[in-house]
């Protein structure tokens, strides 16, 4: 059922894009509305992970340097004991 924030686009498109959208929704039994719908979601999705995929290099580019496992452990241990806690500070 179309909710109040459903909107109606017109697009035009050639033969070949006509004929490739008509057997997308063909091949999956769909109306050529929800390829369109899911084509869109898909991009959106590439998009994100190309995002993530540049933040990520992003912080491979700048590695942070961390304590050793027993040294971090140890900070963490201190940091959350009662008498050394930030709630003592």
């Amino acid at each position: 059922m179309p909710s109040s924030q459903d909107s109606r686009v017109e697009i035009r498109l050639d033969g070949r894009h006509r004929r490739i959208l008509d057997r997308l929704a063909e091949r999956d039994s769909a109306t050529i509305a929800a390829v369109i719908r899911r084509l869109i979601e898909a991009e959106e999705r590439r998009l994100e992970d190309e995002e993530l995929r540049a933040i990520v290099a992003g912080l491979r580019a700048h590695p942070i340097e961390l304590p050793a496992p027993d040294e971090l452990k140890r900070e963490l241990e201190d940091a959350l004991s009662p008498d050394t806690g930030p709630e003592n500070l």
